[in-house]
Parts: structure tokens; sequence; C-alpha cells
């Protein structure tokens, strides 16, 4: 890994130092007025269980001309009144110049009013022109009680009549930030060692940072201060003073200087904080050598007034990597005290696990003596992208100490999130981190000409248990012509506030997917789309999550939530899992294609709750090439007719032509660049551009811009270095700019990074390599770029918003640095430099994916006489377009029945009394856009057949079994269908048809006959056949004497006479007595015959009579009734009297 310039001064100081030393400031850092709506904040009161809700997202200042970065934060005690800084590259524009901006807020933070630019109200001279003094950013606020605010920045005022010197300057607000007097200079850094350079200080003052004793109301004050390194062997100095009477005294009065740290590895970025007792500290970025970085530390006992010898707070640590999106990368610390405990914070970006960069966290509880080893605070450290501009914060009412800062941990290009995380114990546990924006934005968008695009740093209050913060935000999307027809930059990034109070559950969604209707995964109007929304527990050591639920909502007009909830299967720490259930959304007809649907995820678990937004796109483009270009119609090296070549910078010049042979060309013409260490005494560095024609784009919705392109250049892979390879910074490299050239918009030229909404180089998202920042003017610096080596073509394609019905050009960047090129870092390519080739633009309208109508498909059914039939039409019906809702339209009725049809399908059919024979009705089916062809619904009823058993049958028992014959052929069916027989007795089936029952004994027997026709329809008919005993009736017991009085305990034959007795046969029998009280019969018992012959209550033959002999023994006198039962269901009786 190359060592490259530390470039210590800030953005905004080179700017005020350009300006400061009459050099001109390059028109990409000026840029008119604009209107300005004020920003408005979420505003919500933030949950315990979170923050803000994010569905009413953050607060943006919406499109200032301009970009509004490098944020400052101050609130008020009862946290109703916050004043935001920025720097404003509107101010650029102004004279005298005043790139600090701000607004405030009065309710909290619900609303915000844009207060423009500082002011310049202590007097104005001039040099020339030029109005001074000029204020330059690196805005630091604070609020110093009352109504009473103070904003620190950088200034540029009038020494002499051609001499101007850099220095810091305050402005005092007494009505909550409304207005501002100012600026007052801070005269101890206003060249401190009073030598010149020329008619201008020498000295140049840069990034302060400040801080307000609550005890005292003293303010703080620490600075870079640039020097000559006859003072300091870095050239720089580490310097502080402070005011005790910044609202009493007009203008405020400064103390002498003191140089907290001067050695070559001092720094930048120095952060004072008053603790207790008098105490105060600050911590400061150091340089120690190589790509070497640390934190440097100094303590007062004096309030600020003298400082003890600097220290570091940790071991050398790894510089961090560029970061894909962001201008400027630094690791500069940021510090804060707990004026209870006196315990220390700092955090910083550390890289020595190579991944970029993990923001660290270190602790003192001695006042800085001795320091905790470093803690990362991001989710994956080692693992993930870059963590940058921490910001560390204590409540002083709580202990809780919270930290947020840019964070690619997702790394997908320049995905961004701001993510927050707290400690409740001093720094020994922290909660999940949690993203504070509502979704995650590309910190490249807006990056036209600006830099550094999201400043150096953020910042944030806590009070009260509420986190207050601040940062650049953006979008999730910009037109390439934001800012037009009058902004000479875009519009972005801009201040963005929000409040939180609590973590939320570590998820994130990670790989959305959808299946949508047409299955050509386009979002059209009337489609119904199925989304896959999975979860990823993005910080592993803080656990997984179990019992989890999703419900799904969306706020777009035209969308309908169909299926909206599903449980997750439990997700492990580290782990992804999607919903079991698809969540449904309904596209109505007339919904707009283009239109981004905004979906939010309310997610609960047992860990922790969260709400999820997501962007999905919608719409079909029709495309139509516009232009192309493959460059075959020349002869290399020549450029195509209306494309130029052109030298913007270095000492020798290197234009673009076209080759079919190098670095794989493959004999086909292409674009190209060459790579090569050829400049004047070995430095190379050089900036060259190839303009294509102006190009018309038509009228239409989006545009891609795509073309391959094939390189090897110079990054910083090179391990052998002893430093070892950085992932994204290179050292050469290439990118497009698309030129505004439309007739009344200002003449401006964007990257593509700022306003592509879809771009990706060989299916990776983004640029793959930055470029570091330099202060050569013939170098372009912290861009993002192609580098590295790319193993054949790539293909780019860009798609954007806000280019149709506008003239564009090409411009393509080549840029390498002093020597080196893609043949050191990559030799087996065997070739370095870059090729360009097959450029297509096409312009897209948003249309509909044509709708496919419904497929009906007719239906059979058959129902009984008489019987109403239930069924579904839509059942086999269909859709090609999948997951479209498809509903029944009846077209006719039935002709002998009534139908009640339902538009799920469903129907009632109804027919008429005694109606069989063949009915129909017809239907169409419809998606909610097209009708389906119409299809018959066929009934057929069947008429009932009628079974026919034969008549009942009672036949004389002829002493033997009974042989019947049951005969069903007399059963008939309406329709002269073929009938089958089933015969029954009882549960048993006994046959078919006609049935011979070959022994049938004497009694009552009931057979059971069904007869079914073809269709499935039965009848069900029944015969009964009684055998009987025919006989004489029973002989009535008589005595001798002729009466039928017995003796009780004598035996009575009972005797009669049977048709077709058998000599010796046998009749069972049951004879019962029951005793008769006057004209009540008592209980019958079973009577008992005197014989053993009789075994079992049988009558014996004794031709030509039966008897049983009757024993009376054990009866008692009076009348008895005698019921005598063969079996046959006839049942004799008659009375005996004993005495």
């Amino acid at each position: 890994m190359k060592v490259h310039s530390d470039d210590r001064m800030s953005g905004m100081g080179q700017m005020a130092r350009r300006s400061a030393t009459f050099r001109h400031l390059p028109n990409m850092f000026f840029h008119p007025n604009a209107s300005f709506n004020p920003m408005v904040s979420d505003g919500s009161t933030a949950p315990s269980t979170g923050d803000d809700d994010p569905n009413n997202g953050e607060g943006y200042m919406e499109n200032p001309a301009g970009g509004q970065a490098e944020t400052s934060l101050a609130v008020d005690s009862s946290g109703m009144h916050i004043v935001i800084g920025f720097n404003d590259t509107r101010g650029f524009s102004l004279n005298p110049t005043s790139v600090s901006g701000y607004m405030y807020s009065d309710d909290g933070g619900l609303t915000f009013t844009d207060g423009g630019q500082l002011p310049v109200t202590t007097g104005i001279s001039f040099i020339g022109s030029t109005a001074l003094p000029q204020v330059f950013g690196d805005p630091d606020v604070h609020y110093c009680g009352g109504s009473n605010f103070v904003y620190a920045s950088i200034m540029v005022k009038k020494i002499s009549a051609t001499g101007t010197a850099q220095t810091m300057c305050v402005h005092r607000s007494t009505d909550f930030g409304h207005t501002w007097t100012g600026p007052y200079e801070v005269t101890a850094a206003t060249n401190p060692h009073g030598l010149l350079s020329g008619a201008n200080a020498r000295d140049a003052a840069d990034k302060e940072f400040s801080d307000i004793d609550p005890v005292t109301g003293r303010m703080l004050l620490t600075w870079s201060n640039f020097t000559s390194v006859a003072f300091a062997p870095g050239g720089v100095e580490i310097s502080s003073t402070y005011c005790d009477n910044l609202f009493s005294a007009t203008p405020p009065t400064w103390s002498a200087r003191v140089i907290v740290a001067n050695s070559a590895a001092d720094g930048q970025a120095s952060c004072p904080r008053f603790g207790p007792g008098g105490t105060a500290y600050v911590a400061w970025r150091r340089f120690p050598g190589g790509n070497n970085q640390n934190v440097g530390f100094a303590s007062s006992a004096t309030n600020g007034a003298s400082w003890t010898v600097p220290s570091n707070t940790t071991t050398n640590f790894f510089t961090m990597d560029q970061v894909i999106g962001n201008d400027r990368i630094n690791t500069s610390p940021s510090l804060a005290v707990d004026r209870t405990s006196g315990a220390l914070y700092v955090v910083y970006a550390d890289n020595d696990n190579r991944d970029g960069a993990d923001v660290v966290f270190q602790k003192s509880i001695d006042g800085g003596a001795n320091w905790s080893a470093a803690m990362a605070l991001n989710s994956r450290p080692g693992s993930d992208g870059p963590q940058w501009y921490p910001w560390v914060t204590v409540d002083q009412g709580t202990g809780r100490v919270h930290v947020f800062y840019l964070d690619q941990g997702e790394v997908h290009g320049d995905v961004t999130d701001t993510t927050w995380t707290y400690s409740d114990d001093a720094g020994v546990h922290w909660s999940a981190p949690n993203p504070l924006n509502d979704r995650p934005y590309n910190c490249g968008l807006g990056n036209d000409t600006g830099q550094p695009n999201l400043g150096d740093y953020n910042q944030g209050v806590a009070q009260g248990g509420m986190l207050y913060a601040v940062w650049a935000g953006l979008p999730t999307r910009i037109s390439w012509a934001d800012g037009q027809p009058t902004s000479a930059s875009m519009t972005w990034p801009d201040a963005t506030f929000k409040k939180a109070t609590g973590a939320r559950a570590a998820l994130r969604l990670e790989g959305v997917t959808f299946q949508d209707s047409h299955h050509d995964g386009v979002i059209d109007p009337n489609e119904t789309i199925h989304f896959q929304l999975p979860l990823q527990s993005y910080a592993p050591s803080h656990g997984g999550f179990t019992g989890i639920t999703g419900t799904l909502s969306s706020s777009t007009p035209g969308v309908s939530i169909l299926t909206g909830a599903s449980a997750y299967p439990d997700i492990a720490a580290g782990g992804m899992q999607t919903n079991s259930t698809d969540f449904v959304i309904k596209i109505s007809p007339g919904f707009v294609p283009g239109t981004f649907i905004t979906l939010s995820l309310s997610v609960t678990s047992a860990q922790g709750s969260t709400t999820l937004l997501y962007d999905q796109k919608t719409g079909f483009g029709t495309g139509v090439v516009f232009y192309s270009e493959d460059f075959t119609g020349v002869v290399a090296p020549a450029l195509p007719a209306g494309w130029a070549t052109s030298h913007a910078g270095g000492n020798n010049v290197k234009p673009w032509t076209t080759t079919n042979s190098r670095l794989g060309a493959g004999g086909n013409n292409a674009l190209w660049h060459q790579n090569e260490n050829d400049g004047l005494s070995g430095n190379s560095t050089r900036f060259e551009r190839a303009f294509s024609p102006i190009i018309t784009v038509p009228g239409g919705d989006f545009v891609t811009i795509e073309f391959d392109t094939s390189y090897n250049l110079e990054d910083d892979s090179y391990a052998g270095d002893g430093y070892g390879p950085s992932v994204i910074q290179a050292f050469d490299g290439m990118l497009l700019r698309v030129t505004d050239q439309t007739a009344g918009a200002v003449l401006r030229s964007v990257q593509l990074e700022a306003f592509g909404d879809e771009f990706t180089i060989g299916g990776s998202p983004n640029y793959p390599k930055h470029l570091p920042r330099s202060s050569n003017a013939n170098y372009f610096q912290d861009m993002n770029v192609v580098s590295g080596w790319s193993h054949g073509y790539k293909h780019v394609r860009l798609k954007a918003y806000g280019m149709n019905g506008r003239k564009i050009q090409l411009r393509f960047e080549y840029t390498q640095d002093s020597g080196a090129t893609g043949l050191d870092t990559n030799p087996a390519a065997g070739d370095a430099g870059v090729l360009v080739d097959n450029i297509v633009l096409t312009s897209f309208t948003n249309g509909v994916t044509p709708d496919n109508p419904p497929v009906a498909v007719a239906d059979s059914y058959i129902t009984n006489q008489d019987t109403p039939l239930s069924g579904n039409v839509l059942a086999n019906d269909s859709d090609p377009d999948f997951g479209d809702v498809i509903s029944a339209v009846k077209d006719t009725n039935p002709l002998n029945g009534t139908v009640s049809l339902n538009s799920d399908g469903s129907f009632l059919y109804t027919p008429n009394t005694g109606f069989f024979g063949s009915d129909s009705f017809t239907y169409h089916a419809n998606d909610g856009m097209l009708d389906s062809n119409v299809a018959t619904v066929s009934i057929y009823v069947d008429g009932k057949p009628t079974a026919n058993a034969g008549s009942n049958q009672t036949i004389t028992w002829p002493g033997t079994n009974v042989i019947v014959t049951l005969d069903g052929s007399a059963s008939s069916d309406p329709e002269n269908e073929t009938l089958t027989y089933l015969w029954k007795e009882g549960p048993t089936t006994i046959g078919t048809t006609a049935v011979v029952m070959p022994s049938l004994g004497m009694g009552h027997h009931i057979f059971t006959l069904m007869v079914t026709d073809t269709r499935g329809q039965s009848s069900i008919a029944t015969v009964e056949v009684d055998i009987i005993v025919s006989w004489s009736g029973v002989l009535q017991p008589i005595n001798a004497d002729g009466s039928s009085i017995f003796k009780l305990g004598s035996t009575i034959p009972v005797k009669f006479t049977l048709t077709g007795a058998s000599t010796g046969g046998l009749i069972t029998a049951h004879i019962y007595l029951a005793k008769i009280s006057g004209s009540v019969v008592g209980t019958e018992v079973e009577a008992v015959s005197t014989s053993t012959a009789d075994v079992g209550n049988t009558f014996r033959s004794a031709p030509p009579q039966w008897i049983f002999n009757l024993a009376t023994k054990g009866l008692s006198t009076g009348t008895w009734q005698v019921r005598i039962d063969l079996g046959d269901g006839e049942i004799h009786i008659f009375n005996i009297s004993l005495k």
C-alpha cells in the first residue's frame, strides 16, 4: 500500500486558504442561490423500544441549491430549541462569502426554519471587489444557557491593503439561534507566529472544535495551526485558547494561544471537552508515519489554561481505507466526558482488521493516564465494510454513552446507514447497532462537484434520555437534472436530523424478491405480487431472534395488502430467514407504472421490535436506442466523428485514442487510454478527457447508459511493500461524467454515482475503487473509479431519471498519479490502460405489460331429482398472470330451475320440483381488467328410480323351515336406466335381483330392496314375511270333575293340536304364569314342567296332540293367567284356579 501525503488540512480549510491567498476557487465550489424549503423532521416522540416512527422519515432540508454537510448540533436545556450548523455551498456565491449555514427549531425538532448563512455584521472591507471577512464553515455550535447559542467557524480576514489571514471566529445568538451577530475574531488563532507569505499570513487556522463549561461559562476552543516546519516538524500545531466573556463583551476577548502539541505526528481535528472540578481534556488525530494513525491526548487541571505533555490513547493503528461514495475519509477522534463520574470516552475509526475501518471505543477513569483497550462497536468487526465519522456524547443526567457513525456494513457498493449504539454501564456493554436513518442510502448520490460531499464529521447531543443527532443525509434516489436550470451543483446532501431513545431489534431486510402475475419481473397495474422479505440478524455478537412475526403495510396509493402478516423461522445470530407465508399485495388498475411502492414491515420478536422500509420499483419500460458507438467506423488510433479528447492536466499530454490491439481488444476497435509511467522526471500525473458528440435525448421516463470496459490500472492491491493491500484505494482510474448541454440550463458535468438509480459494473454495484485525496491540480482526487485489473471486459449499466428531453454529452475521464502503473500491481495482465466499447444509450417509457385474460373452462354436474346442487365454477378456471384474482359473473340462467352465482365462483342450483333431465347456465370470469370466454355449466338432474320388493306374505309353518323367493324385478326407472339390486335382511346382504331364501324359520321377517340407477341414484322398498304356527288352539285343561280348578301342587297337562305335527317332534315354547288379583295381572314368571322330557320348555308331540306338564308346586292359591308363546307372533292366554 502506498504511503500518500497525509493532507491534514480539512476541505473547508483548503477552500479558506485558497481564498486567503486569493487563489481562484474552482467553479465547482460556486453555487447560485435557490429557493429553500425548511426541513421538517419526523417530530414524533420516540418510544422507549426504538427511535421515532420510521414511517415518518428523517427530517431533510428539502433540496436547497448545493449541498449541506459537515453538520453540528446544539440543544437548549428544555430540548425544544435546537440549532444546527453545516457547511452550506450556497454561501460561496455571496460576497462576502459565508459558507456556515444554519437552521433552528423551536418545537423540539418537529419543524425547522432555514436561516441561510451566518451574516457579517461586524464591518465589511474590500480587497478589490472581494468583501471581507469571509466565513468558511467547519461549523461547531454550542448552547450557552438561557437563549444563547455560539457558532464557531473558519474566517478569512483582511490584515492589510492586499493581504489576508485564515483564522477562527464565532457568531453569537441571543434568541435561540434565530438571528446572529458576528463574526467575532478569535484573535489567538490569527497568524500566531506573525510571519507573512507575500502579503498574506503564513499561518492558517483550521478545523476548530470547542466546548462550553456549564459551571463557569468559559468557551474553550482548539484548532490546528498550519505553520512553518521551523515551528512544528509536521507543519501543524494543536492550539488552544479560551474566552470568559463570550456574551458580556463585544467583541469577546480570548486568552493567549497555548500550543498543546507540535510534534511531527500532530495533527488535526482536536476535540476539547470540559470535565468536573476545573478539568479539561483534548483528543486529536495523529500521523505517526507510514500508513499508521493514532489519537493524541492531553489534559488540563486549569480549565484549559495549560496542558500536560501529549500522549497517545493507544498503539499505532492502520489508517482507514477509502470509502465508495464518500469523498474524504479520516480517523479523527470524538471525545466525551461524564462530568459526574469523570470518565473519559473516545471513539475513532481503526483499520487494523483491514475491512475498511471499524469504529472503536476507549475509556479512561483516571483522567487519561490510562486507557482501556480499543473495543470495536460495529456489527461485524473485520468482516463488514467501513465505518467512519463516529461521534460520542454522554447524557449527563443518566450517564448513557451514545455513539453514532456512518456505516457500510452491508458491503453493497456505496449503500450506507447512519448507525447508533449506546451503553448504560460506561462502555462495558453496548446495545445492538441500529440505523438512525429510515432506510439505507447511497452515500454517493448527489456527489458531483462539491467536496467533501459528506463533510468531515457529524455531531450529536444527548440529554433527557434522548439522543439528538444530525448528519449529511441523502434520499433513496436523485434526478440527473436535480437543481437545474439554476444550480451548478446538485442539491444534496442535506442536513438530516433525528431523535432516538432506545434500540430496535438488530434486523434488516436483505435480498428482497417478488413474483408478479405476468412472471416478467415487472410490477404493473392490476397485478397481484407475492413478496419474500428476508430478515438478517446483522449483529452476531448480540444473539439471534425467536418468535418473529412481520406485518406489512404500504402508504402508496393504489396498493392494497392482501396478505399482510407472516411468521418467520427463528434466526440464529448472524443468520437470515424469510417469511413463512408470502406477503401479497394488489396493484390497482389505475396505478401509474414507474411509481415507487413504499413497503413498511413491522417486525416483532421475543428480543425486540423494529420497522423496516423498502422502496420497490414498478413499471415496464419500452426502450428506444437513441445513441450507440462501437468505434468500428474508424481506423485506430482515430476517434469517431464528433468525438474529441482534451488534456486537463499533467506534464505529458497523452490523449484518448482508439485501438484494436491493446489489453485484449481482440481486433475490435475500442476507445483507449494507456496507463504508463512516462512523465517528465518520472512524474506521470495526468488528467485526460474524451468527449462524445452532443446527444439529444428523446422524451420518456428514464434512460440507460451502457458500455463495456476492460482495464488494468494501478490500484493499491500490492502487499509486498510492508503495508499490505487496500481493498478500495486506487491511484489510477477512469470514470464517466454526463454533461448537461441543454439550452437554458447551467452547464455542468455530473458523475454517474451522483444520480444513478441503478449503477452496476460487471453486475456489482457502483465503481469498485476510490482515488485518494490529493492537492495536485493535475490529478482528480477523491473520486470513485474503475481501477485494478478487470480480467477482461465488464459491462457497465446505469439507469437514471431526469435525462429525457435534454441534451447531454458523455465525458470519459482518466487520471493517474506520479508513478507506477497497472503492470506494477497486476503484471499478469500483460498491458496497462483502459478500454471503452459498445456504448449504447436507450430511452425508456414506462408502460404496462399487456394483461392476459383469464380462461373459463366448462363445468358438468349431476344432481338428483328435487335435490339442490352446490359447486364452484372457478375451481378449474385460471389466469395466465400469476396471482391475478379472478371473479365469476353470470351470463344466462337455467331453464328448469334457479341458480345463485357468487363472485368467488360458488353457486347453488335448485331444480324445479319433479324435473329430471338436462339443464344449464352460462358465466364468464374477470381478472379486474379483462373478461374470459363464456363457459357453460351443464347440469343433469337424475330422475329417481322406484324400488318394488313385492307383496308382504304370511306363511303357515309346516313343521319344518320354509323356502321363500324375493323378487325385485317389478322395480322401475323413469329414464329406463339399468338398475342394480341389493337385498338385505337387517344389516346383512343376502343377494341381488331375485333371491331364494331356502331356510326361513318361524316368525316375522323383514327384507329391504335397494335399487340404483346408472348415475348412482337409489330407491328403497321393503317386504315382510310372517311364518306362523297353525293350531287348533289350547285344549283348556279340565279336571276329572270337568272344572278348571286344580289343586295346588298338582301337575296340569297343557295340550293342543297342531297342523303338521310329527311324532316325537319338539316345539320350543315359553309358558308364563301371572297371579291375578281382582282385575290386576301380576308379574309373569316362566313355568316349569314336571316332566324330564320337557327340557327347555318344549312341547312334546303325543299325536294328535302336543303336551306340556305344568307344575304348580311353589305357586299359591288363586287365579293364575297362563300365556303360551310359540315364537310365531301369536299369543294364547287362558286362566286356571288353584286351591
